[in-house]
């Protein structure tokens, strides 16, 4: 793993300076120890896709038996054994140990052959286990009996209650974190909005400041040269009749007569 970073390393460019951030503790291990069960998940419960009263999670991994040597993983990698999975229920009784009293199970290690381990060990099926367990020994831990005596209903009664909980906590959290978006939002489409409404301002602005700056220049071209009058004085009162037309009052023929020039 080191040998292939620092070769990535010395190829530059975006790779400049890569370096490994952390590792695990220990290899990944995919398979492992099963406990024994009341009840098996066996391989034809996948290829039939089979049903159960006290279904904890149904899955729909296919088989993913992995090379089992380093010489088969150069022939082949992965085979699903010829298994063409069917979506499937997960019992609780394969969660509770046969032979211990109060042991429960979530995950890879539950009851489970071969074939059917190698498609139902994947995170999502293990973390509806997990829920399942945990609410299992909340009830057991309630009526103070062990978790083979529980009756489903009740395991599923609390599990349910515990996911609505969930997903109103969840709808919470989207909620601020909504408004806490529109908070740094809101200020800045504003400003944005206020700058745009702005520099458009300025530059009608400054358009009608040219237009009358031209009205002007034509008004003093036009007038016989003992009445002419500066460049100056006739763009101030230009600017003042095209841009305040409120304030002109009465005097607005007059503008109008010296926008239009003499006739």
């Amino acid at each position: 793993m080191h040998r292939i970073v620092r070769a990535l390393a010395r190829l530059g460019g975006p790779w400049a300076g890569v370096q490994i951030a952390a590792t695990p503790e220990q290899i990944g291990i995919r398979d492992g120890r099963r406990i024994r069960g009341r009840s098996i998940v066996t391989r034809d419960d996948l290829v039939t896709g089979a049903r159960q009263d006290d279904a904890v999670v149904r899955a729909t991994f296919p088989v993913d038996i992995h090379a089992l040597t380093a010489e088969a993983n150069k022939q082949k990698a992965y085979d699903n054994a010829g298994v063409k999975v069917q979506p499937y229920d997960i019992p609780y009784r394969a969660l509770v140990a046969q032979d211990v009293d109060g042991l429960l199970l979530a995950g890879r290690c539950i009851s489970g052959d071969f074939i059917a381990h190698a498609s139902y060990r994947v995170t999502g099926n293990a973390v509806a286990m997990g829920e399942a367990a945990g609410a299992a020994a909340a009830v057991a831990a309630k009526q103070r009996a062990a978790p083979h005596e529980l009756p489903w209903s009740d395991v599923a009664a609390v599990r349910d209650a515990t996911r609505r909980g969930a997903t109103l906590v969840e709808l919470l959290m989207v909620l601020v974190i909504i408004a806490t978006l529109m908070t740094l939002i809101v200020p800045v489409v504003r400003s944005a909005c206020t700058t745009s409404f702005r520099s458009a301002c300025i530059t009608t602005r400054e358009r009608a400041e040219q237009i009358a700056d031209r009205h002007a220049n034509a008004r003093v071209g036009s007038r016989p040269c003992g009445q002419a009058i500066s460049g100056a004085s006739a763009s101030r009162a230009a600017r003042r009749a095209f841009l305040r037309p409120s304030s002109v009052g009465p005097n607005v023929s007059s503008s109008t007569s010296m926008q239009t020039g003499p006739s």
